[in-house]
């Protein structure tokens, strides 16, 4: 067997996530006399600085000329090394895979349109970066001389297939603050090999949030650290804020369309959509995938969009009727338009499939229902509208936890906690405590006792010598709340009893003792107020029928339900 510094490594791999993994292998790799095989571009150049490197050409999977180009570095870099290494693909096959490249129709000639859309991006950034230095992986440590709090986020920064050492402040030291906000992996599982190479980089992270439930679950598995739920930035403003910021234009004298936006290959889908546009009356946009060329992109009926950056990408969805989309900020951007909206699958059958953040996102907002599942079923069933009063409801409660966790993260812990302690239950004005008791419950400490005041409410007293600040009474507290639980309030139904004398014997219409009474049939308990000693009123537990005439008919004084939350 060859020793240590007599084995030669290749290390191959595109730019991006690829190359990115691969130098997160620098351990095994450090030792051994090596070379690199990659594309020679911004990051490639500066990761790999001091590096023996063999540049190639891209794209790999659509260009006869790449593909020959490659093939004469594959052979000269193989025997210049003397590696004794079989080619991936013998001569057959290449053979093959060149006819099949050779049979798509060559990528069009679309610099132009993408000169346009850059410069259109170039003109939107100019008012609002105004840092024009660059900092580069290997730059990156630099940061922590000028800056007390460093936050990365958001999107796919930590998608395995695109994550690098700068996404994860990899060299970042412990004199800043580090900060996540809304990462996305985009996947539903990390390999092992994944989870060996991130999980010990984001447990670098002081405080670590992403946009994703799917994400917030993968990661809370490996880690003890909390991690939290948090919106897409994009998210955190309203239609009226996006309007002043990007001055969006509207198009009075446009007629009414509907916007199809993809990143996949759309065709399929398109074909129905355009006969959902008939059927009402409208043109149909098509924003083309510019960052790949998709043959049937030429096909259909559309107004196709290239010129196109920021500014025009949000009017679009402004001013259109509906919206049709694969996209998570296609997705995104039609909730803050409140536009009525369809989603579809991408890339489905793939094993890394990014559909998980469209999932998340919808669920999020109790809209699962506009997924499309079957093409078809645009034009066969009658959608139902959007109810955008209640996802503005969901919107509110989901910004005010994400500016929470800003505020939380960037202050640092030890300032929140001295603001939670001054907030804590017993510092609520008495107006917003209704005397529940639940904070008792929640606490670790037992810290928390409920005591009546002059006026004979029961209000929380804290032992502050026993109190550990933890402000989990806070927040569940504001959990529980009225404002919180109407937030959540799906739908609301009006019934009474048609059995009279369960009425005469009942409050309300009777229409508990129906709803009791299916909870314990189906093997349940209930609790509710009951009368106890000296005319108080307490919630009691409930386990048959016979016992339910205790908790029927209003009560209207103060109840203790303090012991039923144990229970």
């Amino acid at each position: 067997m060859k020793k240590k510094d007599e084995i030669k490594v290749c290390l191959v791999g595109s730019s991006g996530g690829h190359l990115t993994h691969l130098y997160m292998l620098k351990p095994f790799w450090r030792d051994k006399n090596r070379f690199w095989v990659t594309f020679d571009k911004e990051d490639a150049r500066s990761l790999l600085e001091g590096e023996k490197v063999y540049p190639c050409y891209f794209p790999t999977n659509r260009s006869i000329k790449a593909l020959i180009k490659n093939t004469k570095i594959a052979w000269d870099v193989l025997h210049s090394n003397k590696l004794r290494q079989a080619l991936q693909y013998n001569p057959a096959e290449i053979v093959k895979k060149v006819a099949a490249i050779y049979k798509k129709k060559s990528s069009r000639n679309n610099n132009s349109c993408l000169t346009e859309r850059k410069n259109l991006f170039k003109k939107f950034r100019e008012p609002y970066i105004t840092n024009k230095h660059v900092y580069t992986d290997l730059t990156l440590s630099e940061l922590e001389q000028d800056y007390d709090v460093l936050v990365c986020g958001s999107d796919q920064i930590w998608n395995p297939n695109v994550a690098r050492p700068g996404f994860l402040l990899a060299d970042i030291g412990n004199g800043c603050r580090k900060i996540s906000y809304a990462a996305s992996i985009a996947r539903d599982s990390l390999s092992s090999q994944e989870k060996a190479v991130m999980i010990p980089l984001i447990e670098r992270f002081d405080f670590i949030s992403v946009r994703e439930k799917t994400a917030r679950n993968i990661l809370q598995e490996c880690t003890d650290k909390p991690v939290y739920e948090v919106l897409d930035p994009a998210l955190m403003l309203d239609a009226q804020k996006w309007n002043q910021i990007v001055n969006i234009e509207s198009y009075n004298n446009c007629k009414p369309y509907a916007l199809a936006f993809f990143f996949s290959d759309s065709l399929e889908y398109r074909r129905y959509i355009e006969k959902y546009c008939t059927k009402l009356g409208l043109e149909l946009h098509f924003i083309p995938f510019a960052a790949e060329y998709i043959k049937n992109d030429e096909l259909g009926q559309a107004n196709r969009i290239f010129d196109i950056g920021p500014k025009e990408f949000l009017e679009q969805f402004k001013n259109a009727s509906c919206v049709f989309t694969d996209s998570f900020h296609g997705s995104v951007f039609s909730l803050i338009f409140q536009k009525e909206f369809w989603v579809f699958e991408r890339d489905s059958n793939n094993k890394v499939s990014k559909n998980s953040r469209l999932y998340d996102l919808l669920d999020k907002f109790e809209l699962s229902d506009r997924l499309v599942k079957e093409p078809s079923k645009i034009l066969s069933e009658k959608n139902c509208k959007i109810d955008y009063s209640r996802v503005g409801q969901l919107l509110e409660v989901n910004r005010e936890r994400s500016k929470e966790f800003i505020l939380k993260a960037i202050g640092g812990e030890e300032k929140y906690e001295k603001e939670k302690c001054r907030k804590r239950v017993n510092q609520l004005q008495k107006e917003e405590c209704c005397g529940c008791g639940l904070c008792t419950s929640i606490c670790p400490r037992d810290c928390i006792k409920m005591e009546y005041d002059e006026q004979g409410w029961l209000y929380p007293n804290i032992d502050a010598a026993k109190c550990i600040n933890c402000g989990k009474c806070l927040n569940i507290c504001r959990e529980k709340s009225a404002k919180a639980a109407n937030a959540f309030l799906k739908k609301t139904y009006i019934g009474y009893n048609k059995d009279e004398k369960t009425r005469s014997n009942s409050s309300s219409g009777g229409f508990f003792y129906e709803m009791a009474s299916w909870i314990l049939d189906s093997d349940g308990v209930v609790y509710g107020a009951a009368f106890g000693k000296q005319y108080q009123v307490e919630h009691v537990r409930v386990t048959t029928k016979q016992q339910l005439d205790c908790v029927l008919r209003s009560k209207y004084i103060l109840n203790i339900c303090i012991l039923s939350y144990k229970r």
